[in-house]
């Protein structure tokens, strides 16, 4: 669309759209974060949020952004 080429313009693009994905991904992420303090293993975890409706793509980012 004509907005997202104008944010991209402004130099912004990456920022901005790397901050929705940031946010889209908070509740995988804080989830991840408390089971792996529980000691579950990440494999239960991913295995978990999978069945929950996330697309592998979006658990592989969420593991990576959780430290």
């Amino acid at each position: 669309s004509q907005e997202v080429m104008k944010v991209k313009e402004e130099g912004q693009g990456v920022d901005f759209f790397q901050q929705l994905e940031d946010d889209e991904l908070k509740p995988a992420i804080s989830f991840i974060k408390k089971f792996r303090l529980k000691g579950v293993p990440g494999n239960t975890i991913r295995d978990v949020l999978l069945k929950k409706g996330w697309k592998k793509e979006q658990v592989d980012k969420a593991f990576k952004r959780s430290g």
